[in-house]
């Protein structure tokens, strides 16, 4: 297996708990017409659950609904849109199986090989009514294709011999119906199983839509036989049921959800000033929170555009209020300072500040103090001396005419008169 190897067939094994095939050497080979691709797992990284860039971590790879684990195989971060397997200080064993049992019997599984493929001892395949595999070294191999059944676990095994890290590229794998023993029973059966058009109810919709993925399993040669032909029939017809019933269903839920909004709007009433402003914006919301098709249905959305407009001329105009200032007048200030390093209470209407590292040169400077060390940097600050007992919005610091040296002016708010630096 040192050379390139595009796609192998693998015949599963007659035995009831578990098989092994190994596929060294073997040939080319592509799926019968008559086949049918059940479940495929492609390794695109819009499949693949997460990313890894080693060879001993386990992935899960959902494609189409249908959900296997990969097990020791590398995909560069989900970069790549295939898995490698194979170590360069150890012999290894990479997997891919399949997360539940799948529901039909798989004749074959068809295995997509990349550029990469090399140091492979053999790829195995198991299958079991349960998700335990036994080793392969414990099983008898034989190409007898009546080995599975419905609902069994899958397992794809990569031997891989020391010395490569990732000799063996995976891009994908298919699990396969043989043709020479698919029927048209199951579809059939899916069909009897869906009441009369006349007696369909939106609940029978699980029973439709089974039905139809029966019947994309059917090969051409199936899907002209005469009972498929009418069964189909009456399939398309109950799928047109289905539709026409839930659109009456979404129609009438539409209904329901506008005259809802209705009696909102209809219940905001006269607008004299702006006390009905979240009575109307509820309404509002309503309406905006309902499909297209429920807002055609709402009679009343003028009234809410009046109800709207008149509204706005109430709207209240936003003014910004000094609530609280700190003015730094001889008069405001608890004493003289004449250093950069002590702290000097200010109180100016009632409401005192603390002033740390500020100099009023002995309250000779007017309505000011003045920061700054010429001999090192240096902090000051105004800090409240009691909570202020409404959300401050704003801060404004009037600057004098000294102004040099700044590397910044901060603001803090805090619950407690401790600030976090």
């Amino acid at each position: 297996m040192n050379k390139l190897t595009k796609k192998f067939s693998i015949l599963l094994a007659s035995v009831a708990m578990a098989a092994g095939v190994g596929l060294v050497g073997g040939a080319n080979s592509s799926v019968a017409k008559a086949d049918v691709t059940y479940k495929s797992s492609i390794f695109s990284a819009s499949n693949n659950a997460d990313g890894t860039n080693n060879y001993t971590s386990t992935v899960d790879n959902t494609t189409d609904g249908f959900s296997v684990t990969v097990a020791n195989g590398h995909n560069n971060h989900k970069s790549w849109d295939y898995f490698r397997f194979g170590q360069k200080k150890a012999a290894s064993k990479g997997s891919v199986t399949t997360k539940s049992p799948i529901d039909k019997a798989i004749s074959k599984i068809s295995v997509t090989i990349g550029e990469k493929c090399s140091n492979v001892n053999g790829i195995y395949v198991y299958a079991n009514t349960t998700s335990t595999f036994a080793n392969k070294a414990n099983t008898t191999i034989t190409a007898d294709l009546t080995g599975t059944s419905e609902n069994m676990y899958y397992k794809v095994e990569f031997d891989m011999a020391q010395g490569v890290n990732g000799a063996l590229e995976v891009n994908q794998i298919d699990f396969i119906i043989s043709g020479s023993s698919a029927t048209a029973d199951a579809f059939i059966a899916a069909i009897a199983k869906i009441p009369a058009v006349d007696a369909l109810t939106i609940a029978d919709k699980d029973l439709v839509e089974a039905a139809r993925k029966e019947y994309g399993y059917l090969i051409d040669t199936l899907k002209a036989q005469e009972d498929v032909v009418a069964a189909l029939a009456t399939l398309e017809a109950a799928e047109a049921k289905i539709a026409e019933l839930e659109k009456a269903a979404q129609d009438k839920a539409d209904e329901t959800a506008a005259a809802e909004v209705d009696a909102l709007i209809n219940a905001i009433g006269e607008v004299t000033d702006y006390s009905k402003a979240k009575q109307i914006k509820a309404a509002r919301d309503a309406y905006e929170a309902l499909s297209d098709n429920a807002k055609t249905k709402v009679n009343a959305l003028e009234t809410l555009v009046a109800a709207e407009t008149a509204l706005a001329e109430y709207a209240p105009v936003e003014v910004e209020t000094t609530y609280k200032s700190s003015i730094f007048s001889a008069s405001n200030n608890a004493k003289p300072n004449g250093s950069y390093t002590s702290t000097v209470d200010n109180t100016t209407d009632g409401f005192s500040v603390t002033v740390a590292n500020g100099n009023n040169n002995n309250n000779g400077w007017s309505g000011h103090f003045r920061f700054g060390s010429n001999k090192a940097a240096s902090k000051g600050s105004v800090t409240t001396k009691a909570p202020i007992d409404k959300a401050i919005s704003k801060i404004s610091v009037t600057i004098g005419e000294k102004c040099s040296n700044v590397n910044g002016i901060y603001v803090y708010a805090n619950t407690t008169s401790t600030f976090a630096n």
